[in-house]
């Protein structure tokens, strides 16, 4: 994932009944941000992606942290979490989340789906920061998959053009988009989405990228998948990278993620598409942004497993 901001809160949108779906995984999500200034009487401000409810993937229970934020922003169904810190504490934010995960991969029953709006399908299919659409290149790979419009088959043919464009060779601080990661010939987690992203679009197959933590991974648990739309299914969730690096499993998901923002240049986060970002009202740095993030599961048989990261 490229460089950015994260959080977690209580706050559920309205969302349709979750009857129907497979079981799903329970999750605490407990996480520390700690930012280090170089001046104390620096202003700063922190702004955090907050989880929340979408229906057939991931219920969120619970949400709490201390301290408080200044403000709760809504964008667009996104929430995000605001601190306006201008006292000389060390910054220190604690979030807790309770939430339920479910399955819900392409190889996963399908739930009901709900309508996609003209003006949401429209936005959907228009080029955005990485993901161009129009360009000879992105149209020249586009054109070489198979399948009808608007369908299953569409998709994952498009999956196997970016597994024959772009190796993993690890994580790729550059932000390269679509055509810096053709080529360069490798690509990240956001290199593939961003892809991804652009075929989908180009055969008219509305697709955004999710900003998401991985469950289980030896890796930073964030991670950048893709949602597509599919009028049979709704939106499907598709990881390039997984897909790429696993053959035969284009339809598999790794793990349960828990979904954060949807937004690849998010004007709230000032363009950033990660878990965590500042602003400081100074010419000082701040020298070091730190996330220690505990992930704990009680599984069916009783049994607590927990993992920890930091980033």
């Amino acid at each position: 994932m490229k460089k950015g901001l994260l959080l977690f809160l209580l706050f559920t949108l309205p969302v349709a009944a979750q009857e129907g779906l497979a079981a799903p995984r329970n999750i605490l999500f407990r996480s520390v941000h700690t930012l280090k200034r170089e001046d104390p009487k620096d202003k700063i401000d922190v702004r955090i992606a907050l989880p929340v409810t979408i229906r057939g993937k991931q219920k969120i229970h619970r949400v709490r942290f201390v301290p408080e934020p200044s403000q709760l922003i809504q964008e667009e169904g996104r929430v995000y979490g605001e601190w306006v810190w201008d006292r000389p504490e060390p910054i220190k934010i604690h979030v807790e989340v309770l939430a339920e995960l479910y399955p819900h991969a392409l190889a996963d029953p399908p739930v009901r789906p709900e309508p996609l709006p003209a003006k949401q399908r429209e936005a959907y299919l228009l080029a955005g920061k990485g993901q161009p659409v129009g360009h000879p290149k992105i149209q020249a790979l586009a054109a070489k998959a198979e399948g009808a419009a608007q369908s299953e088959e569409l998709l994952l043919s498009l999956i196997d053009v970016v597994k024959e464009q772009l190796s993993y060779e690890g994580y790729i601080d550059e932000d390269q988009g679509a055509l810096g990661a053709l080529k360069s010939g490798k690509g990240d987690c956001t290199d593939y989405s961003d892809l991804l992203v652009s075929l989908c679009r180009q055969r008219g197959l509305p697709a955004r990228s999710r900003l998401c933590l991985l469950l289980e991974t030896e890796d930073t648990p964030l991670h950048s998948v893709i949602e597509v739309y599919l009028p049979q299914r709704g939106w499907v969730t598709v990881d390039p990278l997984f897909a790429a690096r696993n053959p035969g499993k284009s339809k598999q998901l790794p793990s349960p993620y828990l979904y954060l923002s949807t937004t690849r240049d998010d004007p709230t986060m000032h363009g950033y598409f990660s878990d965590k970002a500042y602003w400081i009202y100074s010419e000082n740095k701040a020298t070091d942004f730190n996330t220690e993030l505990k992930l704990m599961e009680r599984r069916a048989d009783g049994e607590t497993r927990s993992r920890v990261f930091s980033y």
